[in-house]
């Protein structure tokens, strides 16, 4: 198993920052050497002038999804890795929220795809069983048997 490796906040594209900064895709224009200072050089940035610029991540495209625009990292998408199932229970319980969520179904399948587990846990089964939250629904899902199954699907709010 690969080592646990932690990752701040501010090395990974997370909105979720501890402070409101603002975040935005910008050009990259190229950069400028001077004797003493290295320079990043950006466009079509949507900020007031002098506001400085705190971090740049790279732009990656499958993500991103800003048409006509170019990625020198993570130029493929990651592939679909997994079939999921649903158990008779999960299957059971999207029935009663299909009138209000008609596509919950195919947005819990396409998340599952990415396979979220940490990374360090995504080497084949683990049969740990996970948790998410996805709109206002609880998931329980284990990777097993070289498949996800979905085992439950249940209302958070009903979650004590």
């Amino acid at each position: 198993m690969a080592e646990k490796k932690k990752l701040g906040v501010f090395a990974s594209r997370s909105p979720f920052r501890p402070n409101p900064i603002g975040l935005s895709v910008v050009r990259n224009l190229g950069r400028q050497q001077t004797v003493s200072q290295l320079s990043l050089k950006v466009g079509g940035i949507d900020l007031v002038d002098t506001t400085p610029i705190l971090d740049i991540k790279p732009y990656i495209g499958y993500a991103d999804a800003i048409p006509h625009s170019h990625s020198g990292f993570a130029t493929e998408k990651p592939g679909a890795r997994w079939d999921i199932y649903f158990t008779d229970f999960a299957l059971e319980a999207l029935a009663q929220y299909q009138s209000d969520y008609p596509n919950l179904k195919a947005f819990i399948v396409s998340v599952l795809k990415q396979d979220p587990r940490p990374a360090w846990r995504q080497r084949g089964d683990d049969r740990k069983q996970y948790g998410m939250t996805l709109y206002d629904f609880n998931i329980k899902w284990q990777v097993t048997d070289g498949h996800v199954e979905v085992q439950d699907v249940r209302d958070a709010q009903t979650i004590g």
